[in-house]
């Protein structure tokens, strides 16, 4: 049996989570400090599937003071699966932005492009999303049967290892860009705003937080 203060501390935990991406959500829609870019759009749907696993992990997770609040017999046996999304929610948001942050890094005049960053909000928000749910749901749609003799692999894991090759051959390719980029711009002395190194590079350390 856990003990009480462990479950209370837990509990602590989860309001705080839900919280701080309630805050960062409402940042990333009407926060004006923000750039309309990628990174914006990617801090919404994060924060948006954040507070969407915290609440599953309040009822199925192993240390909760709620454990069992979620009364559906659907979602006990879906819930392995909805964790599973999670692992890689992080690195398919960042594949886009790493490619973003490079474009702008290329052509400044795109930084703050209304058109531009919608571009970006259907990618992230809409295309990425819709990935996910599709592996999600195929089963379901189809029934396992139809999936197991049509697919070759099953598709959350597929999806898992496709995101996951793109962000591993991606991290190396954007350092040598960087890199490369960097150099020439010094070099050939390049107009670009300092901002835009930083955001070069730190994008990069942003992706590596949780890898």
């Amino acid at each position: 049996e856990v003990n009480q203060e462990i479950l209370t501390g837990q509990a602590v935990v989860y309001g705080l989570a839900v919280g701080f991406n309630l805050v960062l959500i409402v940042m990333s829609i009407i926060g004006k400090r923000m750039t309309w870019r990628a990174v914006r759009w990617h801090v919404l749907n994060s924060s948006v599937w954040n507070i969407v696993f915290t609440v599953f992990y309040a009822s199925y997770g192993e240390r909760t003071p709620w454990k069992g609040y979620i009364q559906n017999a659907d979602c006990s046996i879906t819930v392995k699966k909805i964790f599973r999304i999670n692992k890689n929610k992080y690195n398919s948001g960042m594949v886009f932005v790493f490619i973003e942050t490079l474009i702008v890094f290329f052509i400044p005049t795109l930084d703050n492009n209304f058109i531009f960053s919608m571009l970006w909000l259907v990618l992230i928000c809409g295309f990425s999303n819709a990935c996910i749910l599709f592996c999600f749901l195929a089963r379901i749609i189809w029934s396992d049967a139809v999936v197991d003799e049509t697919w070759w692999y099953d598709p959350i894991t597929f999806y898992q290892i496709v995101i996951m090759c793109l962000f591993i051959i991606l991290i190396p390719v954007y350092l040598i860009i960087a890199i490369v980029a960097s150099i020439i711009s010094c070099i050939c002395k390049i107009k670009h705003r300092v901002h835009h190194h930083l955001e070069l590079w730190g994008t990069l350390i942003y992706g590596l937080v949780v890898f």
